[in-house]
């Protein structure tokens, strides 16, 4: 495995650590993660520093953390990343048995890694997978009501009706603190269709 990948993962792991703590900016971090790990993969397959065992490995484990970003930030259609790490993981293997090529290599490592990790968010009900990702770790989560008011919104989709009005209450709290009229407003409207069942858009 080469210094460059290595140097890539890196970046990215750095860079979905941001994601965890709600660093801000977080999101471009990933995306030049992942550009630079796509463009690396690209350039060394065309230039034949790498075997294309190498490339589709390391391209399924790009496309794996494309799948995390889709994941964490509760984007449509997940199922496209997902699509192409698997079938790129598939071509990979091929390659590699067809190279007789050692299955144990660095970039399998990261790959296994990152596909398991992705299976443990995927499998997470949604307001547990945004606790993880947007609360529990959130540096100014006590400033942050709207978040709170997120979380109270995944807490109701998953009929945890009594937590979604301790999260919206907590939210409002925070929002009466910083005396912002829209979202207190938005957050008391919140509350009234948590109470009536009668919240069907975020």
């Amino acid at each position: 495995m080469k210094k460059e990948e290595i140097a890539g993962f890196i970046f990215a792991f750095i860079a979905y650590t941001l994601k965890i703590y709600r660093i801000h900016f977080h999101t471009y971090f990933i995306v030049a993660a992942i550009i630079y790990l796509l463009g690396l993969y690209i350039y060394m397959v065309a230039t034949r520093k790498i075997e294309m065992d190498s490339f589709f490995i390391g391209l399924s484990s790009t496309f794996f953390l494309i799948w995390l970003l889709f994941l964490t930030k509760f984007f449509p259609m997940g199922i496209i990343p997902m699509s192409f790490s698997l079938l790129s993981l598939v071509v990979g293997v091929y390659f590699k048995f067809r190279n007789k090529s050692t299955l144990a290599d660095g970039r399998q490592w990261i790959n296994l890694v990152i596909l398991i990790l992705c299976i443990v968010i995927f499998r997470m009900p949604n307001d547990q997978r945004y606790y993880f990702t947007g609360i529990k770790y959130n540096y100014e989560i006590e400033s942050d009501y709207m978040t709170w008011t997120k979380y109270s919104w995944f807490l109701y989709q998953e009929g945890k009706y009594v937590q979604a009005l301790s999260a919206s209450e907590r939210a409002l709290s925070i929002a009466n603190q910083m005396n912002d009229e829209f979202w207190i407003e938005k957050i008391i409207d919140q509350q009234e269709k948590i109470q009536s069942r009668n919240w069907t858009k975020y």
